[in-house]
């Protein structure tokens, strides 16, 4: 028996009822701690349907679940549905530090057997969009969503040989140059010509030129087919657009944020970003090899070498912590280090740490 409060009570209180009533476990644990008795006998408890609860966390899934911090800048939970419940720490705006436990909400689904609770968690979960920060909530979707998970082949080590594919932005990028698209169509700027259909409009995404045409129902990349493109309902025009959408015939939801100089897409529940090269003077810095970079917000927990040591390759650098993480920094090659933030400094994510200089040849005294 564990008598603490479990991350999973929702999924207990979504399938046990009490006397044909639902059962609050917080209100009864208090109740218990000041001393008062259950209200109830184990011949009052019923348990019926099944449920499943899937944790939201800020962390990079396909990047060794590293915690992630950083404002969201949209968050989109589902709504609308009784069997789906949405218990959620963050809201648009709001800021995930470094410094805690990077759960930031919990979506549980319930029905009457396994396979409705769980496809109505990956619907639960297709309806959740979380901008401006990295969560889990398309790794943890995909996973619900596979034939494994639904056969319940799925076990605590089951990740281990069997990791998942990280997930393609192509569709992502045709949405995002849509909405662009219509975007500027809602604006005045589809180029309408009379007596004619709008020219096409042209949107840059990265190092991508894609040409959408509204007429045709269509986006081409450069030196690729086209993909047939429609919106089949939900479209919202302005700075957040998207809705659901058909690319060459298979449709999803999709939330897609316009900004000056990104455009942010959800599907699936993965968000991806994409930077206007047009709208945007601010260059993309390349950092050469040898420099050791945070791979997270968070604290440099440690310096372990002094600027201007020699160290070889796998070296201890230092270690970097946030939300309950250590994360040991290894030089990256030989030769002579030089520390570019002490112990202690709270750092942001991709901060240069340390960079590796090779070391110099002495002279010969021949």
């Amino acid at each position: 028996m564990n008598t603490r409060l479990q991350v999973e009570h929702p999924v207990t209180e979504e399938v046990v009822t009490v006397r044909s009533e639902r059962i609050d476990l917080v209100e009864q644990q208090l109740r218990v701690a000041a001393g008062e008795e259950l209200g109830f006998a184990q011949d009052d408890v019923a348990v019926t349907g099944h449920a499943i609860e899937a944790r939201v966390y800020a962390e990079d899934a396909f990047g060794g679940f590293l915690p992630q911090a950083g404002t969201a800048t949209r968050v989109r939970w589902p709504e609308g549905s009784t069997d789906v419940r949405v218990e959620a720490g963050i809201e648009d705006g709001t800021v995930v530090p470094a410094a805690y436990d990077p759960m930031v909400g919990k979506i549980i689904a319930r029905g009457a057997d396994r396979e409705t609770a769980r496809r109505g968690l990956v619907a639960a979960l297709d309806a959740t969009a979380i901008g401006g920060l990295v969560t889990n909530t398309g790794f943890v979707r995909a996973l619900a969503d596979s034939d494994a998970f639904r056969d319940g082949e799925v076990h605590t080590a089951w990740l281990d040989s069997h990791p998942l594919p990280a997930p393609d932005p192509a569709s992502a990028m045709v949405a995002a140059a849509w909405t662009v698209a219509a975007a500027a169509a809602a604006d005045g700027g589809d180029g309408w010509r009379l007596g004619g259909p709008p020219a096409d409009t042209w949107v840059e995404l990265d190092d991508a030129v894609l040409r959408v045409s509204t007429a045709r129902g269509e986006v081409r990349r450069a030196g690729e087919p086209p993909t047939s493109c429609r919106t089949v309902g939900s479209a919202v025009g302005g700075a957040v657009g998207g809705g659901l959408l058909a690319l060459d015939g298979v449709t999803a939801w999709f939330t897609v944020d316009i900004r000056p100089r990104s455009v942010e897409v959800s599907t699936r529940g993965h968000t991806f970003r994409f930077v206007r090269p047009t709208a945007s003077s601010i260059a993309t810095a390349e950092l050469s090899d040898g420099v050791v970079l945070a791979a997270m917000p968070g604290t440099l927990a440690r310096v372990e070498v002094r600027d201007g040591d020699l160290v070889v390759a796998g070296q201890p650098l230092g270690v970097l912590e946030a939300m309950k993480m250590e994360v040991a920094l290894l030089a990256p090659a030989d030769g002579v280090v030089r520390v570019r933030a002490a112990a202690g400094d709270q750092v942001a994510a991709r901060q240069v740490l340390f960079e590796m200089e090779p070391e110099l040849e002495k002279e010969s005294d021949d």
